[in-house]
């Protein structure tokens, strides 16, 4: 077996002591709050040796040390990016959609104006490839058709992860992802390329502001209040405690009325939650 075969096999979960797990964790759980238990050993090992070897070093503390000591964040930044988890897809969970633009958009809007404002915020605090915040300008559009542009109606859109969001801002996806778009939506909103792929067109894209935020952020850097939020699929990497702070910083960032989208499969404990749960993955702030 040649030198470069050798190579290419995984690295034993042995690369990783359990001081250095421990420490990693609690570094990765302070940051970013994931909370990784035993079962994420190997996971972190497969993908964070080969940076190892990249920075010519030969064990975890001292990869660990550096990311500490780095100042220009770039290796803190390459970690959560290594580490986070991005599957997503065009329309996933429909009846959060279907709710979003037949329910909770129609709601807020007439909130806003019974207010007199056009201002109208919502925000995609885990983007990641860009598909969920397409989805809901897409059906923003649709909802308040010739009106939208009497609306100040665009969409803030946020992840930890800066390599996701350069892909979400190009807006260019195959075409079997493009496939889960409604169809009327795709033709209406997004261009075939030559290789096949679908792109958002411009009209689309200038709607949607792409921001790296970290959601452990002590204070939300917003001057006012969403009148909806997604952060779905994101809470099931979090424990009870970060969950719920979170969820009562995103409270105080929620209009009276708003809503908050999580995972379907995800909840908020009951207890410690100052939203009302609607229905599954939905939670709304209670009207002022």
């Amino acid at each position: 077996m040649t030198s470069t075969a050798l190579n290419l096999v995984p690295p034993s979960e042995d690369v990783l002591s359990d001081a250095e797990f421990d420490e990693l964790r609690e570094l990765i759980y302070g940051t970013f709050g994931v909370a990784l238990d035993d079962t994420k050993r190997s996971l972190i090992v497969g993908r964070l040796y080969a940076v190892l070897r990249r920075e010519g070093m030969s064990q975890f503390s001292e990869y660990i040390s550096r990311v500490r000591r780095d100042p220009t964040g770039k290796l803190l930044s390459e970690l959560v990016n290594r580490i986070s988890t991005n599957h997503t897809f065009f329309n996933r969970e429909s009846t959060h959609f279907d709710f979003f633009s037949r329910t909770a958009l129609r709601e807020v809007m007439q909130a806003r104006q019974r207010r007199r404002s056009r201002d109208l915020r919502v925000w995609c605090a885990a983007t990641s490839y860009g598909h969920e915040a397409y989805m809901l300008v897409m059906l923003m559009r649709q909802v308040l058709g010739t009106e939208y542009a009497a609306w100040d109606a665009g969409l803030l859109a946020t992840d930890i992860n800066d390599e996701v969001l350069a892909v979400a801002k190009k807006g260019v996806y195959p075409a079997r992802e493009a496939e889960e778009i409604p169809e009327t939506l795709r033709n209406r909103y997004f261009s075939r390329q030559a290789d096949g792929s679908f792109a958002a067109k411009p009209e689309l894209r200038r709607e949607i502001t792409f921001r790296r935020f970290n959601l452990m952020n002590v204070t939300l850097p917003f001057r006012q209040p969403f009148d909806i939020i997604f952060c779905r699929n994101v809470m099931i990497y979090f424990d009870v405690d970060t969950k719920a702070s979170l969820a009562t910083r995103m409270y105080h960032f929620t209009q009276p009325g708003g809503y908050l989208f999580i995972g379907a499969a995800e909840s908020l404990p009951i207890d410690r939650t100052p939203y009302k749960k609607v229905s599954p993955g939905i939670y709304q702030r209670a009207r002022g």
